[in-house]
């Protein structure tokens, strides 16, 4: 009786000794691995930088994109001008980042802040952007004739472009100027070819001084100087002295009057 007691109380001591050894074993591994991962390494700040655009650089665009590198960090800040602007959202372990703001004409500092995940300080950087317009036509450098033609009345603009121009008129034309309605409305052109027939300047000026001695004549005055001349003197001398000169001047006004229906007719013969 005693010796199996004895070999239960050591059977005991035994299964004792191993139930012990397996609870230490297992509980050490839980206690580290619930160290493993409730632990969580932070920096003493979250980091940003921007890649795109460059620091001073010229865009001709209103809607200007950036992107960059981006570490410890939940959400980036985006500011214009020292002004909110909006925010990109970042998942856990994102490195980059693309977002984009507007801007207006003029130089912009455009900051972008990363909130970090820890706390602690948060990553900040900028660039200074300008917004100018872009050029409607973009030279080649080349170079363009802008001479003005006096003769054609025509100019050259910067684009090498023949346009019609009121330059190059001379001092008769400038002159002759307010007189062009009158022209077109008597049907009179200049010497330069046209679509329309129209009557020569100088048929016209004829047809005019004959119209004019054929109505109205000379004055009297004029008519009495030219009868004292002694050419026409010699062509009436058959007539009495008391009509010489009466009759020199009604003869001298009825000559005129026919000279005048002669150039009349002479400007109309061609037409």
């Amino acid at each position: 009786m005693f010796g199996a007691a004895s070999i239960g109380a050591r059977f005991g001591s035994v299964a004792g000794l191993l139930l012990a050894l397996v609870a230490a074993v297992f509980g050490g591994q839980s206690v580290a691995a619930q160290s493993m991962v409730g632990a969580v390494v932070c920096e003493a700040s979250s980091s940003i930088t921007i890649t795109t655009p460059e620091s001073d650089s010229i865009v001709t665009q209103p809607t200007l994109t950036i992107q960059g590198q981006v570490a410890q960090a939940s959400q980036i800040e985006i500011k214009v001008d020292g002004a909110f602007d909006s925010i990109i959202p970042l998942i856990v372990g994102q490195t980059s980042y693309t977002g984009s703001v507007h801007l207006s004409l003029g130089t912009h500092t455009v900051t972008a802040t990363a909130i970090s995940l820890c706390p602690g300080a948060n990553g900040t950087t900028s660039v200074v952007v300008t917004h100018e317009r872009a050029a409607a036509t973009p030279s080649s450098g080349g170079t363009v004739d802008t001479s003005v033609d006096n003769n054609e009345n025509q100019t050259v603009n910067s684009n090498g472009d023949t346009v019609e121009g009121s330059g190059g008129l001379g001092f008769v034309d400038s002159l002759l100027l307010p007189l062009q309605p009158l022209a077109l409305w008597l049907n009179i052109g200049d010497f330069q070819e046209s679509d329309v027939s129209l009557m020569p300047l100088g048929r016209a000026i004829l047809f005019a001084v004959g119209l004019y001695l054929a109505i109205i004549g000379l004055a009297p005055v004029f008519l009495r100087r030219l009868a004292k001349n002694q050419l026409v003197i010699s062509l009436f001398s058959s007539v009495s002295a008391s009509k010489k000169i009466d009759h020199r001047v009604k003869a001298l006004s009825r000559l005129v009057r026919i000279i005048g229906a002669l150039l009349v007719i002479s400007s109309l013969a061609f037409l």
